[in-house]
């Protein structure tokens, strides 16, 4: 069975850097972790600086949403 609750890179921000006045926008950065919500189809925006915080969130979130069934 799928969870509910998955860890996933966050859209990437595009960055922009100035070298000898030309703009690159070669570099785009994921800035951390969202949650996806399989039920709901939904990406939410929790904003997880680092993979291990935003996998005990998801492993929280998913035993939450299993004791309400």
């Amino acid at each position: 069975m799928q969870k509910r609750f998955v860890l996933l890179p966050s859209i990437p921000v595009e960055r922009e850097t100035f070298r000898a006045r030309v703009r690159n926008h070669a570099q785009a950065d994921p800035d951390g972790f969202d949650i996806y919500d399989n039920m709901k189809k939904e990406r939410l925006k929790k904003g997880y600086s680092d993979r291990a915080d935003g996998e005990a969130a998801c492993i929280k979130l998913n035993a939450d949403s299993s004791n309400l069934k």
